[in-house]
């Protein structure tokens, strides 16, 4: 597969994904630059050599975090202005552009410059970034008011808009594509690149526990990840006679988390859940461990190559556990499907060619998704039954167009309907 073109990459690292990315255009001899805007609070590493801009921002990004009033204004200004010359070296020697997290050199104002100059711009969507606030676990458990979500609905719903109107391809997910109205390109079928060759087994894992089965929890967020609800059910089951080392990880860096997984059994990912095997998952399956994830989703009508994870209803979390703790050749079958998965459709070469196909504009006609007919209500990191009543109370006070879903008049009244208890 060939490609003549050069690539940026900007400007956060979410689960490993674009330092998986870029060990696969390096493997695939394509000249690229990966670029954050500071260094990852879980300890992500993209290069032992980082580039003169990489440390200026890593600096920059540590000052503005750990200071206040003008100095703090000061470094952020610095960090802007940094970006600048960035900026006019990539438009210089770059070709493609694919950023995250709705972020770009300038607050998105540089993409009608970067349409100017030819360049192809592709944006690549992990969840939050896209979802819409009023279905995310994150605003509607954490200590938000209604007026806030309302206004962060609002802002996310243009900048979306935004993106769409100057992106030559979206990646996303139909679940978490409530504010987009084009044709996108659904995630599913580029998957999160992974290699963990660099992690060793220092320690033996199974052979002193006898038959002690070791599953580990790893939450970005306790609460939308459902840690409390895991631990309730764990003691649970450890009252009815089983023997577990139960073990919970929560702000360690990625290194320790990778290391725990190595030596596990399986793994317990999200209770809401709106991906079969999302990042936790997937750095799991790289060892052959499986994963129980919850979810309300369906994934069977968008792809025959469904990631193989325990994905189940919340309510059957405790059934799923027992049924990897008591049936280790179902457990360990599982993970072998899983380890076959990650190494088939999931290696950094492979995730990296499929982007070269999107660039190629050589894309297969099944990837593509109508994010204008996207139908997922339920959102990330809720219960149905608090979801539920949040947005009967969200609409209660912004009513059908503080949904900002003008393009999706369908995906509004199922919202209604659900809201008001009639699906």
């Amino acid at each position: 597969m060939i490609l003549n073109k050069r690539i940026f990459l900007g400007f956060s690292e979410v689960a490993n994904v674009y330092t998986n990315l870029v060990k696969g255009f390096e493997k695939l001899e394509i000249d690229h630059l990966f670029i954050t805007y500071g260094e990852n609070i879980r300890g992500y590493n993209y290069k032992d050599k980082p580039t003169v801009y990489q440390l200026l921002f890593n600096g920059l990004s540590y000052r503005i975090l750990h200071s206040k009033g003008p100095i703090h204004r000061f470094y952020q200004n610095l960090h802007v202005l940094v970006r600048l010359p960035l900026f006019i070296k990539a438009i210089i020697k770059y070709d493609v552009f694919i950023f995250n997290y709705n972020s770009s050199f300038f607050g998105l104002y540089d993409l009608p410059i970067l349409k100017l100059f030819n360049k192809k711009i592709i944006y690549c969507y992990f969840g939050s970034d896209g979802r819409a606030p009023y279905l995310n676990g994150n605003y509607i458990l954490e200590d938000y008011t209604l007026e806030q979500v309302y206004e962060i609905s609002k802002k996310l719903s243009k900048k979306n808009k935004k993106i769409e109107k100057y992106a030559d391809y979206i990646i996303s997910d139909p679940n978490y594509s409530q504010f987009f109205s084009s044709k996108l390109i659904d995630f599913l079928y580029i998957g999160i690149p992974m290699d963990l060759s660099h992690i060793k087994d220092r320690n033996s894992s199974n052979t002193m526990r006898s038959n002690q089965v070791r599953i580990v929890h790893a939450p970005s967020t306790k609460k939308q990840k459902g840690s409390e609800y895991f631990s309730e059910i764990i003691d649970e089951i450890k009252v009815e006679g089983y023997d577990i080392d139960y073990i919970e990880l929560n702000n360690v860096p990625n290194k320790v988390v990778l290391e725990k997984l190595l030596q596990c059994d399986f793994v317990l990912d999200e209770l809401y859940s709106d991906s079969p095997m999302a990042g936790l998952a997937t750095e799991a399956a790289y060892f052959g461990k499986p994963a129980i994830v919850g979810g309300y989703a369906d994934f069977n009508k968008r792809t025959d190559e469904i990631p193989p994870s325990m994905y189940v209803d919340p309510t059957e979390i405790k059934n799923a556990i027992i049924k990897l703790i008591e049936d280790e050749k179902f457990r360990v079958e599982l993970g072998k499907k899983a380890k076959e998965y990650v190494s088939n459709y999931r290696t950094p070469e492979m995730v990296a060619s499929r982007f070269i196909k999107i660039i190629n504009g050589d894309i297969p006609d099944e990837w593509f998704f109508d994010a204008s007919s996207s139908d997922y209500i339920y959102g990330w990191g809720v219960s149905k039954e608090d979801l539920r009543d949040f947005l009967r109370r969200y609409l209660d006070k912004y009513g059908r167009e503080g949904l900002f879903l003008e393009h999706n008049p369908k995906l509004a009244d199922r919202i209604e309907a659900f809201a008001e208890g009639r699906v």
